[in-house]
């Protein structure tokens, strides 16, 4: 992505999420070709109105080309090779 976007997206992260504490839960929705809302302890915080920021914030942990394979078929639901 282009460096602009990125700087985009990350001042758009930085005004949604709050910071979090032990115990705290944090929670993001894909809305598949909208965007992406977020949670915390159960209450929506702010939105990113993205598909592709969407798409791509979630391949971090879901997409096959993860850093984390293992953490990924936890996430799916799967057993961990």
């Amino acid at each position: 992505i282009p460096a602009a976007q990125g700087d985009r997206w990350q001042a758009q992260l930085a005004a949604v999420l709050p910071d979090v504490r032990r115990g705290d839960r944090l929670a993001g929705v894909h809305r598949p070709g909208q965007g992406v809302t977020f949670f915390h302890n159960g209450r929506p915080v702010g939105e990113l109105a993205d598909p592709q920021f969407a798409r791509l914030f979630f391949s971090i942990w879901l997409g096959e080309a993860t850093s984390a394979p293992q953490l990924r078929q936890s996430l799916l639901g799967g057993a961990a090779p």
